[in-house]
């Protein structure tokens, strides 16, 4: 027997550890015929083929030499990282430009925008979105939109773990109709950085400007939210910039951040602990961590305005932090 349980008393086991014999060449011959499927799913596809054809033997065969499923993954995991810098991403590219003639007879919108690395300087991305979104994100806009949609934020965010090896860059905005949340627009990229945001927010920028045939140059909601991270503004800034001067030419860019940025709730309170490392009084420093947790939940204005000269109060008395208040009183 491969396994043998031991009871004790209380209901406890301890299962014996089972020494497997290495089949590495059978199960990597098995990965580059099925080089996309889980290897579960190749031991198991390997058996019934044994089972199908009545060859009852071979399929014992089978599954003494696949039982080691732990080996078996771990040997898909490393062929893949192996063959991850090969062709595929060429072939995926071919795939997607086809795809990308067939949808545009149907949607303009659905893969908007694409690129390889491999083709020019460009980094790799697939830009992503539908008419329906279009017309939602050019109803957003604060000075052209129509109600309710003017009203709405949009929120910004990256996915890490979406597609293996890209990030994946999403707009959303809450709809009121639908009651939830609508994806405006998605873009594949490999790294979540500035150049990457500012890609998104120009490909957004020309989508709405072909939607509304030149009416609406770029995409304008009342306000933006974002995580906390220097990459998405200087995304924002290096497309939005230049166009905003046109728009608004008194306005500074610092004032449109102030204005219409806002920043996440889980992000306030990563800041939050970073702004508590730079203190210099370590005994005001839990006291200012659980006034700013406090903040969050306050019901009235009358008990925020009091958190917030507490909060001063402890700044006042710590000479390591000096700007906290004013920084996040613009991006509650």
């Amino acid at each position: 027997k491969k396994e043998l349980t031991v009871k004790h008393i209380n209901k406890h086991t301890c299962n014996l550890k089972v020494n497997y014999t290495k089949n590495d060449e059978i199960m990597k011959k098995i990965i580059e015929q099925n080089p996309t499927m889980s290897a579960d799913r190749m031991i198991q596809q390997h058996v019934q083929y044994f089972l199908w054809k009545g060859q009852f033997s071979e399929a014992d065969k089978a599954t003494e030499l696949l039982c080691n499923k732990r080996r078996m993954r771990y040997l898909v995991q490393q062929y893949r990282q192996e063959h991850k810098q090969e062709s595929t991403s060429g072939e995926s590219i071919e795939a997607l430009i086809t795809l990308r003639e067939m949808f545009n007879k149907q949607d303009p919108y659905a893969v908007c925008r694409l690129n390889w690395n491999q083709m020019n300087e460009e980094p790799t991305y697939v830009f992503k979105s539908h008419t329906h979104a279009m017309k939602l994100a050019a109803a957003m806009d604060i000075d052209m939109g129509s109600p309710p949609m003017n009203r709405e934020e949009v929120f910004f965010d990256g996915q890490h773990k979406r597609i293996d090896g890209y990030k994946t860059l999403s707009a959303f905005v809450y709809c009121p109709a639908l009651r939830g949340l609508v994806r405006l627009a998605s873009m594949e990229v490999q790294h979540e950085d500035s150049k990457s945001v500012g890609l998104f927010w120009r490909f957004m920028n020309e989508g709405i400007n072909q939607f509304t045939n030149g009416a609406q140059k770029i995409f304008n909601p009342r306000k933006f939210i974002l995580d906390a991270a220097g990459a998405n503004f200087c995304g924002l800034e290096d497309i939005y910039w230049d166009t905003f001067k046109e728009h608004y030419p008194d306005m500074e860019w610092g004032e449109f951040i102030r204005n219409r940025v806002l920043l996440c709730q889980m992000h306030y309170k990563t800041n939050v602990n970073e702004y508590a490392r730079r203190m210099q009084n370590p005994d005001l420093r839990e006291e200012f961590v659980k006034t700013c947790h406090e903040m969050v939940s306050k019901k009235t204005l009358a008990s925020y305005k009091s958190g917030q000269k507490r909060l001063e109060n402890i700044m006042g008395l710590d000479g390591g932090i000096t700007n906290f208040v004013r920084y996040w009183q613009h991006r509650k």
